[in-house]
């Protein structure tokens, strides 16, 4: 069975067993130490903290480069046999192995693509892409910490993430066809992250550069102490979008919850669909602005005073 007849079948209902056994039977080198490396790993993270299991991968794996080096194909066939390892209560940070081998392998070759499968997996796989420079496709669902600190390339993920994707990305395109639990994009320094469904509370909370774009609806604290960058909601927002928002541009396309740019600092946003009645909170200063369907509503002319501030809410119809 070759890897190309794998990867055209629908992964759930082949046997990882069976997969492990084809492939070590046609490359029983590289990739057979490639699963025993893979298998120390997992032990050694059984009594560790996962600062000291990144440490040690980045110490051995260059070591068993050297003698045994991968190929991106390796790392899609050890992907289709993870499976095996579901039972051990280490598995999920099985991402900070695979983000490893395809982080040192585009410093031989940048120009190479690589295919992460998960979609025949029960748990979800943590940390993946980690540090990513790569262009990589992931079938299938991802843990939390999708692209944790991705510095260039692109991810498309087939499925959906957990909280924190993206967290501390700097550069490059991610791309989630799926929903996205609670903070992705959260620190975000720069890049683009296109979520094609839903993202949970707090897309964007204290970035500070990139682009957000969210093509279904958000939840609560959207923009959630943003200091730079924009947020592009298609659908509708929850409670308390921009709230603490100190700069940056947050556009809803939707209808959005209550307490609009509470205590916001600085920043615009754009509200592109009016609501009659709509609370907006009370933003801290004047220095932020707020817009209704291209017409500016904070502040207005009369400015909020402290007395203000304090007592009531502003209202627009």
């Amino acid at each position: 069975m070759k890897l190309t007849d794998l990867i055209d079948k629908e992964y759930e209902t082949i046997d990882s067993s069976t997969i492990k056994r084809n492939v070590l039977e046609n490359n029983p080198n590289t990739f057979g130490k490639l699963v025993k490396e893979y298998e120390s790993f997992l032990l050694y993270a059984q009594r560790t903290t996962i600062s000291e299991l990144e440490c040690k991968i980045e110490k051995t794996l260059p070591k068993f480069f050297r003698k045994h080096p991968w190929t991106s194909r390796n790392i899609t066939e050890l992907s289709l046999i993870l499976k095996n390892y579901e039972v051990d209560a280490e598995f999920v940070h099985s991402g900070y192995f695979l983000s490893y081998l395809i982080n040192h392998l585009h410093l031989v070759n940048s120009e190479e693509k690589y295919l992460i499968v998960t979609k025949h997996l029960n748990k979800k796989i943590n940390a993946l892409c980690k540090y990513n420079e790569s262009d990589v496709t992931i079938d299938g669902n991802a843990g939390d910490f999708l692209c944790k600190e991705m510095i260039s390339g692109t991810v498309v993920l087939q499925g959906d993430a957990e909280t924190f994707a993206c967290d501390y990305m700097s550069g490059g395109i991610v791309t989630i066809t799926g929903n996205t639990k609670n903070l992705p994009g959260s620190y975000l320094k720069g890049g683009k992250i296109k979520i094609l469904k839903n993202a949970g509370y707090g897309a964007g909370a204290f970035s500070e550069g990139g682009k957000i774009l969210i093509y279904g609806n958000a939840e609560s604290e959207c923009g959630y102490e943003m200091i730079k960058g924009i947020i592009e909601v298609k659908g509708n927002c929850g409670d308390d979008l921009g709230r603490l928002m100190k700069g940056g541009t947050i556009r809803a396309h939707g209808t959005t919850g209550e307490n609009v740019g509470d205590c916001m600092e600085g920043g615009i946003i754009y509200l592109l669909q009016n609501k009659k009645k709509k609370q907006l909170g009370i933003p801290s200063g004047n220095n932020g602005r707020i817009y209704v369907q291209g017409k500016q509503i904070f502040p207005s002319e009369r400015r909020v005073n402290d007395s203000e501030k304090n007592n009531e809410k502003i209202e627009y119809t």
